[in-house]
């Protein structure tokens, strides 16, 4: 019999009383407790493969390898005689910023990252890089968003990942108890239909250059169709 899972389905619409979810304030003291942990896992020269979720972050996992990695692609691809001016949304404490040094370590760097709070739209337009990482799908009205971010990052390419995914089902949402990770609530969240993203991806301006597997895949208890977690790299227009 499978356990219980931490994932728990929701229904076809945002609910109209959520808990503080990414507001409680457990969330930024766990991540506090971990960055240092964290920043050990990445330095030197073992594999960059670091949960940083996890309590305490742990190194090993292949499905981290491949995102990180995925992410020097994204990075490379970013750059522009060495440099990669980066916008990280939902940035939490930089851990992409702290990766992209240890994935280009002779890059030029330039990194501003914003929180979900101060997340208004106006970023800036000479940046070559948009991250929205494991943030996408928290936000209530994801496609309103979408379209702030493609009208205001100029040329920058836009990277989403993290992402789960539905190839038949319709938009759901579920619930996760984060509290294994240190975080002493519940988080709500969207699991998008694949077609439904990048029909709007397409309809505020964006091109899809890539997509990526991500395989960090829950089981939502009710679901209709369980998750595919994608990532996906657009460009602005045909650019």
């Amino acid at each position: 019999m499978r356990e219980s899972s931490e994932f728990k389905y929701v229904g076809p619409l945002w609910p109209a009383c959520v808990s503080s979810g990414w507001d409680h304030p457990s969330i930024i003291e766990a991540q506090k407790r971990k960055l240092p942990k964290f920043q050990e896992l990445i330095s030197g020269t073992q594999p960059l493969s670091v949960v940083h979720e996890a309590d305490p972050p742990v190194n090993g996992s292949l499905v981290h390898h491949n995102l990180i990695m995925t992410y020097g692609y994204v990075l490379a691809r970013s750059a522009k005689e060495g440099v990669v001016r980066i916008v990280d949304l939902g940035c939490g404490l930089e851990h992409y910023r702290h990766l992209a040094n240890a994935l280009l370590p002779d890059f030029c760097i330039e990194y501003t990252g914003y929180d979900l709070h101060s997340m208004g739209g106006l970023f800036p337009r000479d940046a070559d890089l948009v991250i929205a990482s494991g943030m996408m799908n928290y936000l209530p009205e994801w496609h309103m968003a979408l379209a702030a971010y493609a009208a205001s990052t100029g040329s920058a390419r836009i990277y989403i990942t993290r992402l789960p995914t539905t190839v038949e089902a319709p938009s759901y949402v579920f619930s996760q108890n984060a509290r294994k990770h240190g975080y002493d609530t519940d988080l709500i969240g969207w699991c998008l239909n694949k077609t439904e993203f990048l029909d709007e991806a397409a309809s505020v301006g964006l091109t899809l250059d890539r997509e990526f597997m991500v395989e960090e895949n829950p089981f939502i208890d009710g679901a209709p169709e369980q998750p595919v977690s994608r990532g996906f790299l657009f460009l602005r227009g045909g650019a």
